[in-house]
């Protein structure tokens, strides 16, 4: 991702949305996440890949697993010439539930590897399920980001 101007708004493409809806649909009632691809160019984070991330990540060694995932995946889509930029990751959120430690900790840790223009796309299905979408695109702002290095808040 570049980070030459702050990202102001997200474009998402159609075929990236119909796959986090079905990949979070398809793993209820367990949550499903997954990594963004895409590129920001002059204030637009265009969202334009996604893949399932691992299920389950409870230790070292799968937490290892997740990562080579990751990067597997993101070879792989770049030897096939779909943009392999990580932008950010998605997850399932039923009724605001992605309001948690492990969520902020996980959007922190992207912010701070990938850069300020890393998002979350929070995805609720029972919402949707109600006659619209609801998808929020979210990041941290800056003087929280300042906050939660200087300070332990766990």
């Amino acid at each position: 991702m570049s980070h030459e101007a702050p990202v102001n708004r997200v474009s998402i493409d159609g075929m990236v949305l119909l796959n986090i809806i079905q990949h979070c649909e398809r793993v209820l009632p367990q949550t499903a996440t997954g990594h963004l691809l895409g590129l920001d160019c002059n204030g637009v984070l265009e969202i334009t890949a996604c893949f399932a991330g691992v299920s389950r990540v409870d230790d070292e060694d799968e937490e290892a697993e997740s990562q080579e995932h990751q990067l597997a995946m993101q070879r792989q889509l770049r030897d096939v010439n779909v943009d392999s930029n990580p932008s950010g990751w998605y997850c399932a959120a039923w009724m605001e539930s992605y309001l948690t430690p492990s969520v902020v900790e996980t959007q922190f840790s992207y912010q701070s590897e990938l850069g300020p223009n890393s998002i979350l796309l929070a995805y609720d299905p029972l919402k949707t399920t109600h006659g619209s979408l609801s998808l929020k695109a979210l990041r941290l702002n800056p003087a929280f980001m300042s906050l939660f290095t200087s300070q332990d808040l766990g």
